[in-house]
């Protein structure tokens, strides 16, 4: 077996000669080129293409919430605005309103129920004449009626333990846990009986 061929010899040219003196087909080499162009090229709209999808559901995702919103708006806009109002404001008339709808209020919700905070909560309060309550923690402000009936229900609880206590209080079991957790509330045990300080 005889001696390989170099190369060079192959394309039909001499050695260490320029590539397009040595007979190759210039056509061969600029299909290579666009080839590789293409690939190049296809790579690059592939990584556009994935980013625009990325905007694309970025948008239809900020649309979807801007319809939201808008939704919330309107709704708040028929109801005449008074989730904005409270906030703003926070007169008495709504604080009487929220006594007379939950029975009660601590100063840690005015804020966000209302739009005020402690000082304003207790000085709207002593204008409707309803019942302070100051604990170790929180503030509760409790409609004058609704305290006449949680002092009436309290004195009809007669178990000592506090969890069966609350539960028999219905919509006065979070106000109950309250003011026991702030010290306010016991149980006299000689008269078998919850006692507010």
């Amino acid at each position: 077996m005889g001696k390989g061929r170099r190369i060079d010899e192959y394309l039909g040219g001499e050695r260490g000669a320029p590539r397009g003196a040595s007979g190759c087909d210039s056509a061969v080499i600029e299909r290579a080129a666009e080839i590789a162009a293409e690939k190049v090229v296809a790579r690059f709209l592939s990584k556009v293409v994935d980013e625009i999808e990325a905007i694309r559901r970025e948008v239809e995702s900020l649309r979807v919430e801007v319809e939201r919103l808008s939704k919330l708006v309107q709704s708040l806009g028929r109801s005449g605005g008074k989730g904005f109002r409270s906030r703003r404001t926070g007169d008495s008339s709504e604080l009487a309103e929220v006594l007379s709808r939950e029975g009660y209020i601590f100063a840690s919700e005015a804020r966000a129920k209302l739009g005020i905070g402690p000082l304003r909560l207790k000085s709207e309060a002593e204008k409707l004449g309803a019942v302070v309550i100051e604990g170790e923690g929180d503030v509760a402000v409790v409609d004058r009626r609704a305290y006449e009936e949680f002092v009436a229900m309290l004195s009809s609880v007669k178990t000592s333990d506090p969890v069966e206590a609350s539960k028999q209080l219905g919509r006065y079991e979070r106000l109950f846990n309250e003011l026991r957790r702030g010290g306010r509330l016991y149980f006299d045990a000689r008269r078998a009986m919850w006692r507010i300080l």
